[in-house]
């Protein structure tokens, strides 16, 4: 069944509060919209070949990893947006970029951890290089949320910062 879109939900107003009536409305419509979208094969056929590729792109027991940066990411966002908004600097739609940037970096980062772990073959080594990669973008993203708080006016430990400083820049004494 193709699902074929005839009806513009109505616009709300700031004057006019939602209703009852109209949130069912825009429900309907926008499951609506899903519905026909998810009908077409093509459309089903091209998240088949993108889940295929993720899947191999990524190891499946290390999922909670990609899904905890994340919301790492989503976390440094916030916390950046805060602090930006309690020093009174100005909110830049680039520097909001960055953190899609940020997904997609790590992400190569880290199917690239696995991807060495497959060619290596390190099933019975402690820790791999997925893990490894993963670890290291976690620490940054914990530190910049660290950070950006401290720029926001809390107390931060300093302790936790500079071995994190320490951890990431092993090479830089003055951290």
């Amino acid at each position: 069944m193709i699902y074929h879109n005839t009806f513009n939900p109505p616009l709300l107003t700031n004057s006019q509060p939602p209703t009852m009536s109209n949130l069912y409305l825009y429900w309907e419509h926008v499951s609506g919209v899903f519905a026909g979208l998810f009908s077409y094969t093509t459309t089903k056929a091209m998240l088949s070949v993108g889940l295929l590729i993720f899947s191999f792109l990524f190891s499946a027991s290390k999922y909670e990893l990609l899904l905890a940066l994340f919301i790492l990411i989503i976390f440094d966002t916030i916390s950046a947006l805060y602090a930006a908004y309690t020093t009174g600097e100005k909110i830049e739609s680039r520097k909001l970029v960055r953190s899609a940037f940020k997904v997609t970096v790590y992400g190569i980062i880290i199917s690239a951890g696995h991807l060495t772990d497959m060619f290596i073959g390190v099933e019975n080594w402690a820790v791999s290089f997925e893990a490894i990669s993963g670890a290291y973008a976690a620490a940054t993203e914990f530190l910049s949320i660290l950070e950006n708080f401290a720029r926001a006016g809390f107390s931060t430990p300093a302790v936790l910062t500079n071995r994190l400083k320490k951890y990431l820049n092993p090479g830089n004494p003055g951290e």
